[in-house]
């Protein structure tokens, strides 16, 4: 049983007792420490999971500051994998697509910065949009998503010139819309402990398109930019978002290219599926070895041709 939030964990508790089955705990965040969880909820979460962990055969997390939360928290020694949460790995090259430039008339030798995901409070969402109304007007701010904010986005654009706004599109679609930025953004706010030691997949998104990214100084996102020198970090306040972004230059943007193709080669869903393998072999399941099918080339299902055709037909998340 692959288990892939807390709020279904006792379910599953119950089905490998029921069917003797393993139970692996894939958890998509710090469960417990989520912006939706607070009072009473988050003390009945937390008694949850610790009630349940016994019943855990494996548990798996995206990346080394939570293993270690989880670690300090549940003495799991041995049950521990990091998988972390990204696309297939892309062969970057020199193209780059031009679909915001010509949907929103943005000049070749403006820049444009990119926030994509879900448009909602503690993403760094009003910050961005308070920074980019003062900036000047060659530098573009860009937000691709649905959520809560989208209305917000919308009125700054009928305001700002360099303020766009566009709706969310299918997985197999983003990578175009992605690689005609220049720079990615993942600001994110220290209002919970999940989001303080998040490593989001859309940062892997970013680097996947060979964009150089902008990150919230925090241990997880910062310590990757610091450790593969592919952006820049900064304190989650206006007065430094708005100095680091008004000194980004074009010289700056490419010496940072220029990482992000050199590290490239490190991410990718290809890797990570191995780990994922392995703990299937660890808890008795006879997991083929695809390391020889999988390559650089790989094309995920999501992105065939047919089903990019199904996905605009329904509902596009």
């Amino acid at each position: 049983v692959n288990c892939h939030s807390l709020s279904v964990l006792p379910l599953c508790a119950v089905l490998k007792i029921r069917h003797k089955a393993k139970l692996v705990y894939d958890t998509h965040e710090l469960e417990t420490e989520t912006a939706n969880s607070a009072g009473f909820r988050k003390l009945l979460a937390k008694m949850t999971e610790r009630v349940l962990v016994p019943f855990i055969d494996k548990v798996v997390v995206v990346n080394s500051d939570i293993a270690r939360w989880y670690q300090n928290h549940y003495r799991l020694e041995g049950k521990i994998s990091i998988i972390q949460n990204v696309p297939y790995r892309r062969n970057l090259n020199l193209y780059r697509s031009r679909a915001f430039r010509d949907r929103f008339g943005i000049g070749d030798e403006d820049i444009i910065f990119l926030y994509q995901g879900v448009l909602s409070a503690g993403r760094g969402i009003s910050l961005l949009l308070d920074v980019f109304s003062q900036l000047d007007k060659s530098k573009h701010l860009v937000m691709l998503g649905y959520g809560p904010l989208a209305g917000c986005i919308q009125e700054y654009e009928k305001k700002r010139d360099n303020i766009h706004y566009h709706k969310a599109v299918p997985p197999g679609d983003l990578n175009e819309l992605t690689s005609s930025a220049d720079v990615g953004l993942s600001v994110i706010e220290n209002i919970c402990l999940s989001y303080y030691l998040c490593l989001p997949n859309k940062i892997f998104e970013y680097l996947n398109c060979g964009l150089p990214i902008i990150v919230s100084g925090f241990p997880g996102m910062g310590g990757f930019v610091d450790k593969y020198r592919c952006g820049w970090k900064v304190d989650v306040s206006r007065d430094s978002i708005y100095a680091i972004i008004h000194s980004i230059q074009w010289e700056a943007i490419r010496e940072k290219q220029r990482e992000v193709l050199r590290i490239n080669q490190n991410f990718g869903l290809q890797f990570e599926e191995k780990t994922l393998l392995k703990l299937y072999r660890q808890i008795g399941f006879v997991a083929t070895n695809i390391e020889n099918e999988t390559s650089s080339e790989i094309t995920p299902p999501y992105q065939s041709s047919e089903n990019r055709k199904q996905l605009r037909r329904g509902s596009g998340k």
